[in-house]
């Protein structure tokens, strides 16, 4: 392994620099967080790719399962055992996603006559030898070379000189800029079918079939040929600032995520994950947002979701880890982004000794607080309604690095852009309480800032 500490810049700037290269991928930390928000990562030109597709899985385009979790399982296998407690978490390894229908792989969840989302790999990760590390809390940045790979001219030294040219040589590119055009939005769905749908799944409540489900709605324009995802993902970040967004180039799609939750994290075998459920839109006037607060902590409808889906990660986690290791060391604590509060829990469990990363990953996915409970008939009547794939919404993007170390994201507020398209969906917890109209209009609470960063919102009026 070869690490050469850099002169501190903010990562936006080398990831500025970086942006261009092979397999770019920028994990990125954008709202400051002593905890959540403290580190980001950069990774270029993988040394090898994973991915599926409906012929299975494909390394480097040469088949080598049909098993898309054991074939993941054996590359994270293959990791250097070296890890540097003194470095920021993730020191090499597989950055990617997860598409929220990988569940079709081991589930059956999707009927067949159901049309895919417009991208056909369930997850894509690449695999890294050459990142550079940020720890935005101490101000201290580095590049590292593991070493994961020799072969092919990349020996730690000669791939951390690479690097080190990259960041000297390459200026700094275009600052984010308003689009110079007007987005045509639409919807998979109208303000009257959302309402009728929302009465739809409290039917299944009352018949004893579900407690929750996460219904969603679907937007997509169509964009410039010029449009760069790279210019627009700097956009955003400064609009909705979260503490795991993201932005990756893999095949032919690049996706810009701007998510406050995270899904799974492990650390030296200790497992979290903090799921979100509960909203609220924030005020400008602070006297009207604190009110908002308030509401937020004292509904029985938002409290009654936080707390169903909590229940739903302990026992998924109770799969992968230690008996009676689970704990819940907060339970529905608000914490405010831009533009909306939301209630957040933590849970935590022991990773047992038999189980890796990959298990973990596979016992509790998709995570539980964007499907409903319980889960599988959940995402069954998701699939009923909504018709059509989610893709990598409400999947999830993070990284699985050396020394076992994970953390990953939900993949809300999350964009994909293909052929000169961008799609994103946003969506709600459907309980008994809930108001259909109410459950519409949080949507589009949850839209706007992915509206606004492309200048140009959604009427529901005129739909």
């Amino acid at each position: 392994m070869k690490i050469v500490e850099l002169e501190w810049n903010e990562p936006i700037a080398i990831a500025d620099m970086l942006s261009k290269e092979r397999g770019f991928v920028f994990l990125d930390s954008s709202l400051s967080h002593f905890q959540l928000g403290r580190y980001s990562f950069i990774g270029i030109d993988p040394y090898s790719e994973i991915w599926t597709s409906e012929d299975g899985v494909f390394k480097d385009g040469t088949p080598i399962s049909s098993d898309p979790f054991s074939a993941l399982r054996a590359e994270v296998e293959r990791f250097p055992d070296k890890f540097l407690p003194e470095l920021p978490p993730f020191q090499g390894g597989a950055i990617g996603y997860f598409s929220y229908d990988l569940c079709n792989c081991y589930e059956r969840i999707q009927a067949a006559d159901r049309p895919r989302f417009p991208q056909s790999r369930n997850y894509h990760f690449g695999l890294y030898d050459l990142v550079v590390s940020f720890d935005q809390i101490e101000k201290r940045c580095w590049a590292i070379a593991t070493g994961a790979q020799q072969k092919d001219n990349r020996h730690p030294s000669m791939r951390m000189e690479m690097l080190l040219s990259r960041i000297k040589a390459i200026p700094a590119r275009e600052k984010p800029t308003r689009g110079s055009f007007s987005p045509l939005w639409t919807s998979n769905f109208t303000r009257e079918n959302y309402v009728q749908v929302v009465d739809r799944v409290k039917e299944h409540i009352r018949s004893g079939d579900i407690y929750q489900a996460n219904i969603s709605q679907r937007f997509e324009t169509p964009l410039p040929s010029d449009l760069d995802p790279w210019l627009h993902y700097k956009r955003l970040r400064t609009i909705n600032s979260a503490t795991f967004g993201a932005f990756l180039r893999m095949g032919d799609i690049a996706i810009a995520s701007s998510s406050p939750e995270r899904f799974l994290r492990i650390d030296n075998r200790s497992v979290e994950t903090r799921p979100i459920k509960g909203t609220i839109r924030r005020d400008s006037d602070p006297v009207r947002d604190k009110a908002l607060r308030e509401r937020l902590v004292g509904s029985e409808k938002e409290r009654a979701e936080n707390i169903m889906i909590v229940d739903l990660m302990r026992n998924d986690l109770s799969r992968s880890c230690v008996p009676n290791s689970i704990e819940v060391p907060s339970l529905c604590e608000i914490e405010s982004y831009a533009g909306l509060h939301h209630l957040v829990s933590t849970v935590r469990g022991v990773l047992a000794e038999d189980k890796t990363a990959v298990d973990l990953i596979s016992d509790c996915f998709p995570g539980g607080s964007i499907t409903g409970a319980p889960k599988i008939r959940a995402m069954q009547i998701i699939d009923e309604i909504e018709r059509a794939g989610r893709g990598i919404y409400c999947g999830s993007i993070g990284y699985i690095g050396v020394g076992g170390q994970v953390d990953t994201n939900i993949a809300i507020r999350t964009i994909t852009f293909r052929h000169n398209h961008a799609t994103f969906n946003v969506g709600g917890a459907i309980t008994l309480l809930s108001d259909p109209d109410d459950e519409f209009e949080e949507t589009l609470v949850k839209a706007r800032k992915i509206f606004d960063s492309f200048d140009g919102g959604y009427d529901a009026r005129n739909y």
